[in-house]
């Protein structure tokens, strides 16, 4: 058994015995770059902000371009990049129509969510069938 299938076979007994709220704080630990995962819905991960903010993606987005702007911005915050940053697989830094630099997981912009108020929730998952937390598996965060 190589180290990281034992990584993840103890990471699942853990959430078997120590429940999600403990997993997820441990979970919330393992960044990879500017990103975490948080367990959230039905034990899932979701790929999370360093703030521990669940990331969405919007089925109207196409690859690398972001169309929630405006008023739909306000709602649904553009994970942005700052200056210094630089993509790395698989994230990718695009521009917006509005010339400000996004993130994106496997091509899809990332955005976080007005309705949650602290880490670790994933209250606009399924908003309008449009919108859904960016899920991934454990061991892509290793």
């Amino acid at each position: 058994m190589h180290r990281s299938q034992i990584a993840l076979a103890a990471s699942a007994l853990f959430l078997l015995s120590a429940g999600a709220a403990v997993a997820q704080e441990a979970m919330a630990n393992d960044f990879i770059g500017k990103f975490n995962a948080w367990i959230v819905l039905d034990l899932r991960f979701a790929l999370a902000t360093a703030e521990g903010r669940t990331t969405y993606a919007y089925a109207d987005d196409a690859p690398l371009t972001a169309t929630c702007t405006g008023a739909c911005a306000e709602k649904w915050p553009p994970v942005l990049a700052n200056p210094q940053d630089v993509a790395f697989e698989p994230f990718a830094i695009f521009a917006r129509k509005d010339g400000a630099r996004q993130w994106a997981y496997q091509g899809a912009p990332l955005y976080t969510s007005a309705l949650d108020t602290r880490p670790g929730q994933a209250n606009g998952h399924g908003i309008n069938d449009r919108w859904h937390f960016v899920a991934v598996p454990a061991h892509s965060m290793q």
